[in-house]
C-alpha cells in the first residue's frame, strides 16, 4: 500500500508540530521551575526529559514510515518505467504485398526497448526449401531486434501449403533477453504464438494492392472512359453527316 504525496506532507507537518510542542513544554517547565527548590526542579526536569524522549521516538517512527512510503513509490515508478521500455515480440504469417501467392513469416518488436539474443523454434517444424526452419537455423540466434523493427522472409509459395509435409498449425516458441549484459542475473523471457498454416491454404493467390497500384488502375479506367466517350461522339457526328 502506498501513500500519496499529500499524506507524506501531512506526516511531515505532524512531526514538526509535535517537535515544536515538545520544545514549548520543555521551555515552560524550565521557566516555572526557576527559583524553586532543587527537588522540584529535578522532578520537572525528569518529566521534560521523558516527554522529549517519547516525542523523539514518535517522530522517528513517523519518519521511518514516510521513508518506507517514499521507497515504495520509487519502486512502483521504476517498475512502470521498465514495463514501458520492455520489448514486445510477436510472430505471424503475412501475405507478400507486391508478389501474389507468397506467404512470409514476420518477427516484429512492437515495444520500445531492444530484444537481445532472440531465438525462435517451431513445434512441429515447418518445411523451408530443402530443409526446415529449425534445421536451417535462420532464427536460432538473432543478436538484437530493436524496438519498432521487423524481420520478414519467405515461407511458402503457391500450392506448397497443400503438401502434406506442411503441418496445419505450428507453435512458435520465442526466447529473448531485455539486457545485452551476459551474466548469471540475466533472466530470459519466453512467449509462444500459434502459426496457423491451414488458414492460408487456397488463398495464396490473393494479392493485396497498395495505393500506387490502385491509382494506376483508376488512371487506366479514366483513359478507357475518355476513349469510349470520344468514339461515341465521332459515331454521333458521322450519323448526322450521313443524314
Amino acid at each position: 500500500m502506498t501513500r500519496s504525496p499529500d499524506g507524506w506532507h501531512n506526516s511531515e507537518s505532524l512531526c514538526m508540530g509535535i517537535a515544536t510542542l515538545a520544545v514549548i513544554l520543555s521551555v515552560t517547565s524550565i521557566v516555572l521551575a526557576w527559583g524553586k527548590s532543587s527537588a522540584v526542579m529535578t522532578s520537572v526536569s525528569s518529566i521534560s526529559t521523558a516527554t522529549a524522549a517519547v516525542v523523539g521516538v514518535f517522530v522517528l517512527l513517523v519518519a521511518l514510515g514516510s521513508l518506507r512510503t517514499s521507497q515504495g513509490m520509487l519502486d512502483e515508478m521504476r517498475k512502470q518505467r521498465e514495463a514501458t521500455e520492455r520489448p514486445i515480440i510477436s510472430v505471424a504469417t503475412v501475405l507478400e504485398t507486391r508478389k501474389p501467392g507468397i506467404l512470409n513469416l514476420r518477427i516484429a518488436n512492437t515495444g520500445r526497448g531492444p530484444a537481445y539474443d532472440l531465438k525462435v523454434s517451431f513445434a512441429p517444424d515447418i518445411p523451408w526449401g530443402q530443409t526446415s526452419l529449425n534445421q536451417a537455423g535462420v532464427l536460432s540466434h538473432l543478436p538484437v531486434v530493436n524496438g519498432g523493427d521487423k524481420i520478414e522472409f519467405f515461407l511458402a509459395a503457391g500450392g506448397q501449403l497443400e503438401d502434406a509435409a506442411y503441418p496445419p498449425k505450428s507453435q512458435a516458441s520465442v526466447t529473448y533477453f531485455c539486457s545485452s549484459v551476459d551474466d548469471e542475473f540475466r533472466m530470459p523471457l519466453q512467449v509462444s504464438f500459434p502459426v496457423l498454416l491451414s488458414a492460408w491454404r487456397g488463398s495464396l493467390q490473393i494479392r493485396l494492392k497498395d495505393v500506387h497500384e490502385l491509382v494506376e488502375e483508376v488512371e487506366d479506367l479514366k483513359h478507357a472512359l475518355l476513349i469510349d466517350l470520344e468514339d461515341r461522339q465521332r459515331g454521333t457526328q458521322s450519323d448526322r453527316e450521313d443524314r
